[in-house]
């Protein structure tokens, strides 16, 4: 039996906009059927999630698996694609509530199988552990906040020797490469907005390789802050959503609202912005180096101030992400307190319900894939 293939994302992050989340991308509104898992930390929906996930890419279904980016060995959502499911945490901080209950979306509440009256005793401690994670979170985002003002003043520097029309010719003749003879299409494609690196307790981490590997051609874009990487690609983006090409495009993790990767999967593209913390990870990939778009003065001028913003940016950074550490420390302890209290075995049970209902689906959907009976 073929297993299925698996892509892993991140679809929410610790950003320099507090957390922010792509969540309503991971499927269409109109879904098969979305489900919302509910509970407390350390009641097993990261598990629930994983164990459905190996069972169904098993079966030789798809498998996307979305990690948290609090804790990247943990899961916040698992989608099968073919059939258009997807599994979500909706509890703190990306609450997730249904949006046409019954039809669409329903709550499994992982609370029916804890036994209230073994936490219960713990109440104080788990409000003031609460309390700590968000006062350790909230001093993060005030770190990361304050290195993106930096670095905003590092891109203004670069703008300032910025050869627009160059950077504007460029992405012209890129455009006319890519899309030459494809007609403007009668419905323009969609977009899907994930994260493909998150700012985590470990720092930054990313699944590009897994992204790139599987595209036929890859576009590496390199250059300095504010050289015009981001905009080259939003105007690509927008050349391919023209001709009808549906697009994965993949945020910041720094700064959520710009574009870093874009996928055009229909056509076996892709692009990256190929710098530190992210640089491209394929050899083969063609190279498009923005910095011949900044004039050479901007280097001799502002050398100096640049490489002390830079060394701000990155210990701000650093004291965000200790402090990320820090609360998911502190969560790891509030999962003892759970954890003890949770009937497994029934939560077991009721995943095998959950399968079989996954796979009805895709029965009505008349996929044929094996079935383990």
């Amino acid at each position: 039996m073929t297993r299925g293939k698996v892509r892993e994302f991140f679809p929410g992050g610790n950003t320099s906009l507090g957390f922010f989340s792509y969540y309503d991308h991971l499927v269409p509104p109109d879904a098969t059927r979305i489900m919302i898992i509910k509970g407390g930390p350390g009641v097993g929906k990261s598990s629930f999630m994983k164990a459905l996930a190996v069972e169904m890419g098993e079966l030789g279904f798809d498998v996307e698996l979305h990690h948290c980016s609090s804790d990247s060995n943990s899961l916040d959502g698992v989608v099968f694609p073919q059939i258009e499911v997807a599994l979500i945490d909706g509890t703190s901080p990306h609450i997730v509530d249904p949006r046409h209950p019954g039809a669409v979306d329903e709550i499994i509440y992982l609370g029916d199988y804890w036994d209230e009256k073994g936490i219960r005793p713990s109440r104080k401690e788990i409000i003031e552990l609460n309390r700590e994670i968000s006062r350790n979170f909230n001093r993060a985002y005030r770190y990361l906040k304050t290195a993106k003002a930096i670095y905003d003043d590092l891109e203004i520097i670069n703008s300032e020797g910025l050869a627009l029309g160059r950077a504007n010719k460029m992405a012209a003749e890129l455009i006319e490469e890519l899309f030459a003879g494809y007609q403007v299409a009668d419905e323009p494609g969609r977009l899907r907005r994930l994260f493909a690196s998150a700012i985590t307790p470990e720092g930054f981490q990313n699944f590009l390789p897994g992204l790139l590997e599987i595209q036929a051609r890859v576009f590496a874009v390199s250059g300095g802050i504010g050289s015009g990487k981001a905009t080259l690609l939003k105007k690509v983006l927008a050349a391919a959503l023209e001709k009808g090409f549906n697009c994965e495009g993949f945020y910041c993790a720094f700064d959520p609202n710009k574009l870093e990767h874009l996928l055009i999967p229909q056509m076996g593209v892709a692009f990256t912005t190929s710098m530190e913390p992210h640089s491209c990870p394929l050899d083969q990939a063609d190279r498009i180096d923005m910095d011949q778009c900044i004039a050479g003065y901007i280097q001799t001028k502002y050398g100096a101030l640049i490489s002390s913003e830079l060394k701000i940016v990155e210990e701000f950074m650093e004291t965000g992400i200790k402090f990320i550490a820090k609360a998911k420390g502190l969560h790891d302890q509030m999962e003892e307190y759970y954890i003890p209290n949770m009937n497994f075995t029934a939560i077991t049970q009721l995943r095998k319900v959950i399968l079989e209902r996954i796979l009805n689906y895709a029965a009505e959907k008349e996929l044929n894939f094996y079935r383990a009976r």
